[in-house]
């Protein structure tokens, strides 16, 4: 168990979780994720898992996300992890979201829940 988990008396310390925050200098997004996952589509037997893409409206298309994702994939490329799996937020723009982690390499799989775990190669 982690320093910080033992802390605050949490029994559970993921492993392989990254938080990455963008600044400009005020904070204008963040990502979650972690480079520890599994997925019974994923191709290989440990995976990335981006769980969470977030900026400010105030700094949207500006690439702040994709830089986020980007470094990501670094962390996971340093970590030997060769496959890194998402699973666009269903609410709002769910279109759009589809089309941006599209944009940023990421394939539909072959998961039959109706909404798609999209991946990449790292």
């Amino acid at each position: 168990m982690g320093a910080v988990s033992a802390a605050a008396g949490v029994a559970y310390t993921p492993v392989g979780d990254v938080v990455l925050v963008a600044a400009s200098p005020a904070v204008v997004g963040w990502l979650c994720g972690s480079l520890d996952a599994s997925h019974p589509v994923a191709p290989v037997r440990r995976a990335g898992y981006i769980q969470a893409v977030v900026v400010h409206p105030g700094a949207r298309r500006r690439g702040v996300g994709a830089a986020l994702v980007e470094a990501f994939l670094d962390r996971a490329r340093e970590a030997g992890v060769g496959w890194v799996f998402a699973a666009p937020d269903e609410d709002g723009d769910a279109a759009g979201r589809l089309r941006w982690v599209h944009a940023l390499g990421f394939e539909a799989t072959s998961d039959p829940d109706p909404w798609p775990v999209m991946g990449r190669w790292t």
